[in-house]
């Protein structure tokens, strides 16, 4: 695995892909990537959404990419689990559509 963020990302989600997605999620027709807007898999570089690209042409399934807004990375599940701590003492509203 590459330590660069972009390829890294790909690097994680082609392995996941192939160990469990593709079996657990036979019938999926496509990936939905959350991501924040830092770093290398900014919105405003290209350079991810090229290695997205190139992923899925290699593992045959469409990857669809979105972008938490600016500031909003407390609403990111995988942020809020490696910082429970943090989130534990702020007040976390939470919103379904019953």
């Amino acid at each position: 695995m590459n330590k660069d963020t972009s390829e890294f990302c790909c690097d994680c989600i082609k392995y996941w892909w192939e160990k469990f997605g593709k079996e657990d999620y036979h019938q999926a027709s496509n990936i939905l990537v959350l991501a924040d807007s830092g770093g290398s898999n900014s919105s405003r570089h290209y350079t991810f959404k090229e290695d997205l690209q190139k992923l899925s042409n290699e593992i045959g399934i469409e990857i669809r990419l979105a972008y938490y807004p600016p500031y909003t990375s407390k609403y990111n599940p995988t942020e809020r689990e490696t910082n429970k701590k943090t989130y534990n003492e702020m007040d976390i509203f939470q919103f379904s559509g019953n």
